[in-house]
């Protein structure tokens, strides 16, 4: 089986894919934040959350010219522990990837 997983729980968007059968990530990318929260000494929320909500269809789009979505068999995403807010948009990301696909969404 092959699952996309979903990463946003602070100041990383990552997206990979898992085979299971392989035992091995086929895919990874991840858009670092880490320039964007230098300035203020941490990370800020809201930043984050925006820069999350920003780069899932950048890395997504990405995927798509690698592996084909049929592929996919289901879905997986970080639902703690983390930022709420950085992890709510995981989750409605994944969420609405699962509602569009109908493959199944594990946390």
């Amino acid at each position: 089986m092959r699952y996309l997983s979903l990463e946003s729980s602070c100041d990383e968007t990552a997206v990979a894919i898992w085979d299971s059968d392989a035992r091995q990530f086929l895919r990874e990318q991840v858009l670092t934040q880490i320039d964007l929260h230098s300035a203020f000494g941490g990370v800020v929320p809201g930043i984050a959350i925006r820069e999350h909500l920003n780069g899932f269809p950048i890395l997504i789009r990405q995927l798509k010219s690698f592996i084909d979505a049929d592929e996919i068999n289901a879905l997986v995403v970080t639902h703690g522990p983390g930022l709420m807010g950085c992890l709510g948009i995981g989750i409605a990301y994944a969420q609405s990837l699962h509602i569009l696909s109908g493959k199944p969404l594990y946390g």
